[in-house]
C-alpha cells in the first residue's frame, strides 16, 4: 500500500494463515509506505472491529505456516483510540515481524503494537527505528493503557522488542513490556511456558519516564522472563511512579537488567528493581559514565519467598547520590544477592538504605569503593571534585518537550531566577491559598505555582478582582523566582484586560505595579515606568498603604536603573515610612542603603545597617526573610571594603550568612543554603581563610545540586577552582573550572534577563573570568613550544585552552546580540588548527600576569608568552585607538610601535621563515579596538608588510573564495543629511564606480529604505551587499544601528532582512559598511562591530571602527572593488592594496586608511 497520508478511522488492513494442509509458505506481508503520514485510530465503546472488538493492521497465522510480517515506511505513525498494529500466531508457525521505520511515532489512548503467540510458534518480533521520537501514554476506552509489548501465552518464544529513536516519553499509562504469560491450550493440550522476549532499547539521547510510565519484563508462568537492556542511552531520567522492572510471580525466573553506556540517569519517586514471588531474582548492571541520582528512589533486586538467591547489583559510575532512596538486594530463605558500587563519589543521606541481607539465609555482601562517610552528619564527605550540574539540566538549544514533575508544564528557562545581588522588587502583598503560602515561604515555588494555577484555572476566578489579583501576583513572582520570566508576563497580560474592565483599583494597581517590575527585570524601563505610573494613578483612589509602598519600591528601582538615584532614595523613604513591620519594609530599606551608599554623605550607614537587620529578624523565618539577609550582606561587603576602619562592617555578612545558613537548613531550602554556604566561602577566600572556604564551598556546591539551580552551581565550581589554585593544585583547579564551564554553557542565554540594574556588567563579572580562568590554567600545562595539531588525537592542553577561548568569544557575542542563536554560522564553518601557504593566524590573550600569544602555522598552534604587563598594554591599546583619530599629533607612534613590539616582534622570526604575507588576527579584550594595521616596527606599518583579517575566533568563520563571476550586487547608501547626520556627500559617485566595476542594482536616498531593501534580499540572491551609511555601533546590540533614508536599520532587523529566502542556504558572500563607527574607549562596542558579519549570516564583512573623510572612504572603497574584480587576488589582498594606495596619494595619517577593517572570510 503507498500513499502519502494514510487516515485509517475504524478500518482494519489483515493478512492471514489458516489453513492446515501442510502448506509451510510464509502468510502474506503486510506493507505500508506513506510519504507524509499513517494515521490508525480505532474503535468508540459501541464499535465492533475485525478482532476482538478492534481496529487497525493484523498479521495472523492459526496454522503450521508463519505468520506475515507487517512493515510500515513514514513520516509519522499515529495510533489511537484502541487501534492496533498486532502480529499473533495461534499454530506451529512462527508470527510475524513487525517492523516500523519513521521518524516519529505517537502511541496514545490505547493504541497498541503488539506480536505474541498462543501456540507452539514463537512470536514475531518488533523493531521500531524512528529518527526523532517515540511517545507513549493515555488509555482508551477499552485498554486501559497505550502499550507496545510482546508477549507468550504458550510454549513458543515471546519476540525481542527493540527500539532505537534520539528522544523516548513514555507518559502516563504508557507501558513498554514483554512478557510469558502460560496457561494456553493448544489441541486440547496444556502447553509448556516459553521464554519472554527481550528489551532492548539503544542509542538513545534521552528516555524519560514519568507518571507511571513503565518498561517492565515479567514472567507470570514457569517461563524464564525476559531481560531488558539500555544501551547507550545518553541521559535516562526517571519521576513520578516511573519504573523498570524484570518481574516474575510464578515459578520462571526474572529476568536481568543491564544499562549500559548511560551518561546520566535520574530516579525521582522511581525504581528500577527485578522482582521474584518465589524463583531466581534477576540480576542488576548499571554501568553510567557519570552519575546515578537517586531521591526518594530505588534500585532493588528481591526474592519474596523461596529458597532462590538475590540478584546481584553492579554499579559503576563517576558519582552516586541518594536522598531518601535505597539500593537493596534482599531475598527471603536464600542468599542476599551482592552489592558492588564503583564511583569517584558516593553521597548518601540520612534515611536512605544500601541493604544485601536476607530474612532466613545467608546476607549478601556490600562493596563500595568510594570516599568514606560521615555517618555522624548522614552524608558521604565530599569529594575535591564534584556532581557536574549540567548532567540534569538541559541544554537550552534542544526542543524540550514533555511533563514537568508537576501537573502544570513549563518550558526551558528563559532568565535568571531572582537574583540576590540586584535591586530587590516588591513581594506579594496577601496570599490566598494557605498551601501556597506555606510552600512559598519554604523557596518551593514549583508546589505553590501549581496551586495558584489551580486557582486560575476555576470558572469563578475573575469574580473577586482583588483577591485574584493577589493570586495572579503570588503566580507571577513565583515564575519570577525560577527563572520564567515570558511566563509571568504572559500570565498577567491575559489577565489585565478582565482586570481593567472590572475597575477595581487595587487589582489594577497591583497588577501594573508586577507587570512593572517584569519588565524592568526584561531589560525595558521605558515600559516598565509606564506600568508604574499607571499603578500609581490607580492607586490614588486607595486607602491601602502597603499598596501604595509597594508601587514606590518598584518605581525606585526604575529610576536607580536609569541612575536618577536620588529619585530613586526620594522614591524609597517616602515608601519606607508608610510601612512597618513587613517583608516589603525590609526589601525597601535595603534598597535605599544600597542607593545612600552610591550617593554617599547620608548618615551612619552602620546605624541604618543595624537597624534593617533588626527588621528583617522580627520577621518570620522563611525562604524570602533568608534572601533579604543575604542581599544585605552584599550591601555590607561592599561598603566594608570602601571603610575598612569599620570592623563592625566586616562582622555583619558574616554574621547574616550563617543566620541565612541557618534558616535554610531549618526550612530545608536547598537554594538558599547553596547561596549562603557559597557566599561564606567567598569572604573566607577574601580572608585567604582557604582550608574554610574550600569546606563552606564543597557544601554550596552540594546544595546546589539538590536544586536545579544551575546558576548557583557554577559559581561555586568557579569559585572551587580559584581555591585550588591558590592553593597550587592545578589538577584540581582544572577539573573544577571545566566543571563551572560545563555548567555555565547551556544557561549563558538566561543571563541575557532577569537583572533589574542595567549597568551591572554581569558578563564581565560573572561569565567571562570563568573562560579566562580556564584557558590561564589550560595555558600553563602546557609545557612545550613546539607547535600542536589540534585536530590529531587527543587535545592537549594548549588546543583545550584555544577551544575555551572560543566559548568565550562565542559567548561575549551571544551577550552583546542577547541571542543565543547569533554563532549559528558556526555549523557551517570550519576550525582554523592550521594555516594555508603564507597565512598566520595570531591569537593574542591578555592573562592576569602577561600576554599569551597563539600563533597558528602550517604545521599547528604554539605558545609564545609575552612578559607584557597586561594593564600597561590595555591602556596602550585604548590610548592608540584616541591618538588615530587626532589627525593633527603623530603621538600615535610611540604606542604603535610599543604594540608592535609586545604583539608582533615575538613572532616576527616565525612570520619570516614562513614567508607570511596575510596576518589573520583574532583579537581580545581592548585589542579588538585597535586596527593592527596601524602597528609600526619604527620604519613600516603593519599593513605595508601584510594583508590583514580581523577573525571573531577561528571557529566562527567560513573561508571560502568568492564566486566573482556570478555575484549579485546590491549598492546602497545614502548621502542626503537625515536625522542630525551630515550628509555623505561621495556617496553617489562612490557607489556608481563600484556598479562600473561589479555591476548590480543601486537604491540611494529616498530608494534606500528598510521595505526597499526587504523586498530586493525577498526577490534576489545577491552576493555582495555594500552599504554607504552612517552607522554606529555601542556597548550594547539596542544601540548599534545602519541609518536609512527612512529610519534605522538595527542588528536584528539586518539579520532578518538578509536571512530571507535562499540565504538561509546560502550566505552573504561579503557585506560591507563603509561608513560606520564605534563608541571609542568601550570595547564592547567594538563586540558590535566584529560580530557583524556573523549577525548578518555573511562569509565576511568590511567595516571601520570611525567614521572618515567621505572623500577618502569613497577612494578606498572605489580601489578595493576594483582590486576585487582581478582575477585571482583575496578580499584581503584587495583591501590591503587599497590602504596601501591611500598612503601612495598622500593620506599617511593611519587616521584615513586604518580603520577599514576586513572581518571574517579573508579569500
Amino acid at each position: 500500500m503507498n500513499a502519502n497520508d494514510l487516515e485509517m478511522n475504524k478500518g482494519y488492513v489483515s493478512s492471514g494463515s489458516l489453513d492446515t494442509g501442510g502448506n509451510t509458505d510464509p502468510g502474506g506481508n503486510i506493507s505500508i509506505v506513506a510519504g507524509e503520514s499513517v494515521n490508525i485510530s480505532g474503535s468508540g465503546a459501541d464499535d465492533l472491529g475485525l478482532f476482538g472488538d478492534y481496529y487497525g493492521v493484523y498479521s495472523q497465522t492459526m496454522s503450521e505456516r508463519d505468520g506475515g510480517k507487517i512493515t510500515i515506511k513514514t513520516d509519522d505513525l499515529t495510533l489511537t483510540k484502541d487501534a492496533m498494529i498486532n502480529a499473533q500466531t495461534y499454530g506451529g508457525g512462527r508470527g510475524g515481524n513487525v517492523e516500523l521505520d519513521i521518524n516519529r511515532l505517537e502511541v496514545h489512548e490505547g493504541g497498541t503494537i503488539t506480536t505474541s503467540t498462543r501456540g507452539a510458534g514463537d512470536s514475531g518480533d518488533i523493531s521500531i527505528f524512528a529518527g526523532e521520537s517515540v511517545n507513549i501514554s493515555g488509555s482508551g476506552v477499552k485498554l486501559d493503557k497505550s502499550w507496545i509489548y510482546t508477549a507468550t501465552h504458550s510454549s513458543g518464544s515471546g519476540g525481542d522488542l527493540t527500539i532505537s529513536t534520539p528522544h523516548m516519553t513514555i507518559g502516563e499509562n504508557g507501558h513498554i513490556y514483554a512478557n510469558t504469560l502460560g496457561d494456553e491450550t493448544w489441541d486440547g493440550n496444556t502447553l509448556q511456558d516459553g521464554r519472554a522476549g527481550d528489551i532492548i532499547i539503544q542509542d538513545m539521547e534521552r528516555l524519560e519516564l514519568s507518571h507511571g510510565g513503565t518498561i517492565s519484563a515479567a514472567s507470570e508462568s514457569t517461563g524464564q522472563g525476559g531481560n531488558i537492556r539500555l544501551i547507550n542511552v545518553n541521559a535516562l531520567d526517571m519521576t513520578n511512579e516511573a519504573s523498570i522492572s524484570a518481574k516474575s510471580t510464578r515459578s520462571g525466573h526474572a529476568g536481568d537488567i543491564f544499562i549500559i553506556s548511560a551518561d546520566s540517569m535520574r530516579i525521582d519517586q522511581s525504581s528500577v528493581t527485578t522482582e521474584s514471588d518465589v524463583s531466581g531474582g534477576g540480576r542488576m548492571t548499571i554501568n553510567v559514565k557519570n552519575a546515578i541520582h537517586l531521591s526518594d528512589g530505588r534500585i532493588t533486586t528481591t526474592v519474596q519467598g523461596g529458597s532462590d538467591d538475590a540478584g546481584d547489583i553492579s554499579i559503576d559510575p563517576e558519582f552516586v547520590t541518594l536522598n531518601q532512596s535505597e539500593i537493596i538486594a534482599k531475598a527471603y530463605e536464600g542468599n542476599g544477592g551482592n552489592i558492588r558500587i564503583v564511583a569517584d563519589h558516593f553521597i548518601q543521606s540520612a534515611g536512605s538504605e544500601v541493604d544485601a541481607s536476607s530474612e532466613l539465609g545467608i546476607d549478601g555482601l556490600v562493596e563500595i569503593k568510594s570516599p568514606e562517610e560521615d555517618a555522624s552528619k548522614g552524608l558521604a564527605a565530599l569529594p575535591e571534585n564534584y556532581l557536574d550540574a549540567t548532567r540534569w539540566v538541559k541544554t537550552p538549544c534542544a526542543k524540550r518537550t514533555g511533563e514537568s514533575e508537576l501537573r502544570f508544564v513549563l518550558t526551558k528557562r528563559d532568565s535568571l531566577p531572582t537574583p540576590l545581588d540586584d535591586w530587590l522588587a516588591s513581594p506579594p502583598l496577601a496570599f490566598g491559598d494557605s498551601d501556597a503560602a506555606d510552600f512559598y515561604h519554604k523557596g518551593d515555588f514549583e508546589h505553590a505555582a501549581e496551586i495558584w494555577e489551580k486557582e486560575r484555572e476555576k470558572p469563578d476566578f475573575f469574580k473577586k478582582p482583588a483577591s485574584c489579583a493577589d493570586t495572579l501576583v503570588c503566580l507571577t513572582t513565583a515564575y519570577q523566582a525560577m527563572g520564567y520570566y515570558q511566563k509571568a508576563l504572559s500570565v498577567l497580560e491575559e489577565a489585565l484586560p478582565v482586570i481593567e474592565k472590572n475597575n477595581d483599583a487595587y487589582a489594577k494597581a497591583l497588577l501594573f505595579g508586577t507587570l512593572g517590575d517584569i519588565y524592568l527585570s526584561c531589560g525595558d524601563a521605558e515600559k516598565a515606568k509606564a506600568y508604574l505610573e499607571k499603578g500609581q494613578k490607580a492607586v490614588h483612589s486607595e486607602e491601602n498603604p502597603l499598596l501604595e509602598t509597594s508601587l514606590l519600591n518598584n518605581m525606585g528601582n526604575v529610576f536607580a536603573v536609569n541612575e536618577a538615584y536620588d529619585k530613586a532614595k526620594e522614591a524609597y523613604m517616602q515608601g519606607a515610612d508608610l510601612v512597618e513591620g513587613t517583608p516589603l519594609k525590609s526589601k525597601i530599606l535595603i534598597n535605599l542603603l544600597r542607593v545612600r551608599s552610591w550617593i554617599g554623605g547620608d548618615g551612619n550607614i552602620l546605624t541604618q545597617a543595624e537597624n534593617i537587620i533588626s527588621q528583617i529578624e522580627s520577621l518570620p523565618n522563611s525562604h524570602h526573610k533568608a534572601a533579604d539577609m543575604i542581599s544585605l550582606a552584599f550591601i555590607v561587603q561592599r561598603i566594608g571594603k570602601e571603610l575598612p576602619s569599620e570592623s563592625r562592617l566586616e562582622e555583619i555578612p558574616h554574621e547574616l550568612l550563617h543566620k541565612a545558613r541557618q534558616i535554610a537548613e531549618a526550612l530545608e531550602d536547598t537554594r538558599i543554603a547553596a547561596y549562603a554556604y557559597g557566599y561564606i566561602g567567598e569572604l573566607y577566600e577574601a580572608e585567604n581563610r582557604f582550608s574554610d572556604a574550600l569546606n563552606m564551598t564543597r557544601k554550596a556546591v552540594f546544595y546546589a545540586q539538590q536544586t536545579d539551580s544551575p546558576e548557583i552551581l557554577y559559581r561555586w565550581q568557579w569559585q572551587l577552582g580559584r581555591l585550588f589554585r591558590s592553593q597550587g593544585d592545578i589538577e584540581n583547579a582544572v577539573s573544577a573550572f571545566n566543571n563551572a564551564v560545563s555548567t555555565l554553557n547551556p544557561i549563558r542565554s538566561e543571563f541575557f534577563t532577569g537583572y533589574r540594574s542595567q549597568i551591572k556588567n554581569t558578563f564581565g563579572e560573572q561569565i567571562r573570568p570563568v573562560y579566562l580562568g580556564l584557558a590561564e590554567l589550560l595555558l600553563k600545562q602546557t609545557k612545550t613550544s613546539e607547535s600542536v595539531l589540534c585536530s590529531e588525537g587527543e587535545a592537549s592542553p594548549l588546543c583545550k585552552a584555544r577551544d575555551t577561548m572560543e566559548l568565550l568569544k562565542t559567548a561575549e557575542l551571544e551577550d552583546f546580540f542577547q541571542d543565543e542563536c547569533v554563532t549559528a554560522l558556526r555549523k557551517k564553518s570550519i576550525r582554523l588548527d592550521k594555516a594555508s601557504s603564507h597565512t598566520a593566524v595570531i591569537y593574542p590573550i591578555l592573562l592576569p600576569d602577561h600576554l599569551a600569544m597563539l600563533l597558528i602555522l602550517g604545521d599547528g598552534m604554539k605558545q609564545i608568552t609575552v612578559p607584557a604587563n597586561p594593564e600597561e598594554l590595555r591602556n596602550t591599546a585604548m590610548q592608540f585607538r584616541d591618538e588615530l583619530q587626532s589627525l593633527r599629533s603623530y603621538e600615535f607612534r610611540n604606542s604603535a610601535q610599543y604594540l608592535y613590539d609586545q604583539l608582533i616582534r615575538p613572532i616576527e622570526t616565525e612570520l619570516s621563515d614562513e614567508n607570511i604575507d596575510t596576518l589573520i588576527v583574532a583579537p581580545d579584550g581592548s585589542l579588538r579596538s585597535i586596527p593592527f594595521s596601524a602597528l609600526c616596527d619604527g620604519k613600516h606599518y603593519l599593513i605595508e608588510k601584510y594583508a590583514i583579517v580581523t577573525i571573531p575566533g577561528t571557529t566562527l568563520v567560513d573561508p571560502k573564495p568568492i564566486d566573482k563571476e556570478n555575484a549579485e550586487v546590491l549598492l546602497s547608501g545614502l548621502s542626503e543629511a537625515r536625522q542630525n547626520f551630515k550628509p555623505l556627500e561621495n556617496v553617489p559617485e562612490e557607489l556608481s564606480d563600484i556598479k562600473t566595476v561589479m555591476g548590480g542594482k543601486i537604491l540611494q536616498d529616498e530608494a534606500y529604505t528598510v521595505d526597499n531593501i526587504d523586498y530586493e534580499f525577498k526577490n534576489h540572491e545577491y552576493s555582495i551587499v555594500h552599504i554607504a551609511t552612517h552607522g554606529e555601533f555601542g556597548g550594547t546590540a539596542k544601540n548599534s544601528f545602519l541609518l536609512t533614508y527612512d529610519g534605522k536599520l538595527t542588528m536584528d532587523k539586518l539579520e532578518h532582512v538578509v536571512g530571507i529566502g535562499r540565504f538561509r542556504e546560502n550566505p552573504l558572500e561579503l557585506l560591507t559598511l563603509s561608513a560606520c563607527q564605534t563608541a571609542s574607549g568601550n570595547e564592547r562596542a567594538v563586540l558590535g562591530l566584529a560580530g557583524v558579519a556573523i549577525k548578518a549570516g555573511a562569509r565576511s564583512a568590511i567595516a571601520t571602527l570611525w567614521s572618515v573623510n567621505d572623500k577618502t572612504t569613497s577612494l578606498a572603497m572605489r580601489e578595493f572593488y576594483r582590486r576585487l574584480g582581478e582575477s585571482d587576488i583575496s578580499k584581503a589582498k584587495a583591501l590591503q592594496n587599497a590602504q596601501k594606495e591611500l598612503i601612495s596619494q598622500g593620506y599617511h595619517h593611519p587616521y584615513y586608511w586604518a580603520p577599514f577593517l576586513l572581518i571574517g572570510n579573508w579569500l
